[in-house]
């Protein structure tokens, strides 16, 4: 029976492919890498058995060229049958009531988006709602550190502030979250 894997990235020049029946088994994995080495235009391949997948590094000017000769083989029939992450013949996904929206989050979440749109609006985008929020917690600490002297309060708004405004921002920059979740999968993988 031949083993079932998935494209689960892939840029010009690199490309992750996932076997989840070869995860631990590093004598699999090595069939495959040597099989995808042998495949034209590939620079280097790489195997984690922990994850079970390999790293495919091929010439980006030749992305047409690779893929061509990984869907046909090179004459010689790889060790396991190739889909796109997703695709119907592969592992179904179950799906989990926890990650779906409960009614009033929707609700929540559909106010503040218009209530951040209108303050982008009214300030020519020099403000919105992620940064405000973190400044107003940032004032109300600075005002109890003048009133309370030695109060905590004034210390844990002036921690929830910098911490809230940080991981408010962090959601702000995709390109920022891609790079960060390339690099884990380069560690993870």
């Amino acid at each position: 029976m031949t083993r079932q894997a998935s494209i689960v990235h892939n840029i010009p020049g690199r490309m992750r492919i996932r076997i989840p029946s070869a995860k631990a088994d590093p004598n699999f994995l090595e069939q495959a890498r040597v099989a995808l080495a042998a495949l034209p235009n590939v620079v280097e391949v790489t195997s984690n058995p922990l994850t079970g997948s390999l790293l495919v590094v091929y010439s980006p000017a030749s992305q047409r060229d690779f893929e061509g000769a990984l869907k046909m083989g090179n004459g010689s029939p790889l060790p396991f049958d190739l889909h796109k992450a997703g695709n119907p013949q592969s592992a179904p996904r179950r799906t989990s009531r926890r990650h779906r929206k409960s009614e009033f989050a929707r609700m929540v979440t559909d106010f503040l988006s218009a209530m951040d749109d209108a303050i982008r609006e009214n300030t020519d985008n020099v403000l919105d709602l992620k940064t405000l929020v973190p400044l107003v917690l940032a004032g109300l600490g600075f005002t109890y550190v003048r009133t309370a002297k030695g109060t905590p309060v004034w210390l844990t708004l002036m921690i929830f502030a910098f911490t809230s405004f940080m991981a408010l921002q962090a959601g702000a920059e995709p390109a920022a979250a891609v790079e960060s979740e390339m690099l884990a999968e380069e560690i993870v993988g």
